[in-house]
């Protein structure tokens, strides 16, 4: 059984994690007998979003990116510095939009803007340096963009929920999470595959 960290960047698509993606990717590890282990970066989110009104940066408000993905994760959150690399077997970095404000430097300029924050880089490469694998849902995919310095083959945007599309050379992999779906079932069968690649297994077709 695999060991399988999920990466966190806070509570809320707009803000931190997609809340839909990171639960069923740590609904789909649990079922699958594997252990998950949640990671955050140190520090604070560079905005905080109003989830109800949709405003997406409120004037004088901060909110730790370990404090608010506490609220998500069933058990204890570790900062990433202090996960050793050789603990997992492989990473999957749910969607929302802390994946492109909090995992990328200057991030704050939107998805197309900023660069890969250092410590996750560093953090990331090494996993893959030692034969883990990485995979990410949704808007995730923008720091598998920026770590394999490649754009990748498939727009998850564009994708079906239940496809899931292995970088050609076997290292990472994605799916379009809640960006493609219609309901938590689509989004979930996806999901589902990515874990039992991230897992080690062959990518699959059909249902998850």
């Amino acid at each position: 059984m695999a060991k399988i960290g999920v990466m966190l960047t806070g509570c809320g698509r707009l803000d931190g994690t997609d809340v839909h993606e990171a639960v069923l990717a740590l609904i789909h590890i649990e079922n699958k007998g594997h252990t998950s282990v949640c990671l955050v970066p140190d520090g604070d989110q560079p905005m905080v979003a109003d989830h109800a009104g949709a405003e997406l940066d409120l004037p004088g408000q901060t909110r730790n990116m370990l404090q608010e993905s506490a609220r998500l994760a069933f058990g204890a959150v570790r900062l990433l510095h202090e996960v050793p690399v050789r603990m997992l077997d492989g990473v999957i970095l749910p969607g929302g939009a802390g994946s492109f404000r909090s995992l990328c430097s200057q991030g704050g300029q939107g998805i197309g803007g900023g660069v890969l924050r250092q410590d996750v880089r560093t953090f990331l490469e090494a996993l893959l340096d030692k034969g883990g694998r990485i995979g990410a849902t949704g808007l995730a995919t923008v720091v598998l963009d920026r770590l394999r310095e490649r754009s990748l083959r498939q727009d998850p945007a564009g994708m079906q929920a239940e496809k899931l599309e292995v970088d050609p050379d076997g290292r990472t992999a994605y799916c379009s999470g809640m960006l493609g779906a219609r309901s938590l079932g689509e989004a979930g069968t996806g999901i589902s595959k990515l874990v039992d690649w991230v897992a080690g297994g062959p990518a699959k077709e059909g249902p998850g």
